[in-house]
């Protein structure tokens, strides 16, 4: 878009909350070499209800890529009733980048990509997970918030467990 030279990759979704997939994702995106920056966005629907905060949702994101070679090639933003697409064009973002764990999430993300390209112009790019963290979801995790404490930290999650 609009002359732009970084190639900037644009991953969207809840993040209710961010966990290891979501993570492995944008780790994967960033070592494939086609992108110079990662803009991670907190997508937010005021008539949805959250288990965390909009601002919750963001700076675990953030915090879960502090220590990280890559936290200055990682950006972490928030909107609220956007388009991917049109999202994408307001930071210049080239791609969107959508995690797939299985069939289903194939089958939805490339409705989703169909009609952000018809839309936008904004191709996206699908990243399968690995068979480790396949399983994994945010409902998943916020099940285990809910119901135990054990096995969050394997999710990457424990430190969002500090607010009760």
């Amino acid at each position: 878009f609009m002359g732009n030279n970084k190639r900037i990759g644009l991953f969207i979704g809840s993040f209710d909350p961010f966990h290891i997939g979501h993570r492995e994702v944008v780790l994967t995106a960033l070592n494939t070499c086609l992108f110079d920056k990662i803009v991670i966005c907190v997508g937010t629907n005021p008539s949805k209800k959250y288990m965390f905060s909009e601002y919750e949702r963001v700076n675990f994101i953030k915090e879960s890529f502090s220590s990280d070679d890559y936290e200055n090639r990682i950006d972490v933003i928030s909107r609220q009733n956007m388009m991917a697409c049109d999202i994408a064009r307001e930071i210049n973002a080239n791609v969107l980048i959508k995690g797939i764990r299985n069939q289903s999430d194939a089958a939805n993300e490339i409705e989703q990509a169909n009609v952000n390209t018809y839309l936008g112009h904004v191709p996206t790019l699908l990243i399968p997970t690995s068979n480790l963290v396949s399983h994994v979801s945010s409902t998943l995790v916020r099940t285990l918030i809910d119901n135990r404490k054990d096995g969050i930290n394997d999710y990457n999650v424990r430190e969002l467990l500090g607010r009760e």
